[in-house]
């Protein structure tokens, strides 16, 4: 997983070029309260936000947009 600001890994998205998250929809600078928020990009290379990826693993351990699976 890579993981870090959005400023900092434009540039390794696969997916999402215009810098969506795949699970709120929501542009990844969209939010005034948090400018450059922190995301993960998953092996497969779909991003999304920290904290909406992080309950999403709770719940599911595969990748929202394309399935994959990431069981331990």
């Amino acid at each position: 997983f890579l993981y870090g600001k959005y400023s900092e890994l434009k540039e390794s998205l696969k997916f999402e070029k215009n810098g969506c998250c795949g699970i709120t929809q929501e542009g990844f600078e969209d939010d005034p309260e948090d400018a450059d928020p922190d995301i993960v990009i998953l092996p497969c290379g779909h991003p999304f936000r920290e904290k909406p990826l992080y309950q999403w693993l709770l719940r599911q351990e595969i990748c929202p947009t394309c399935k994959r699976s990431y069981k331990n």
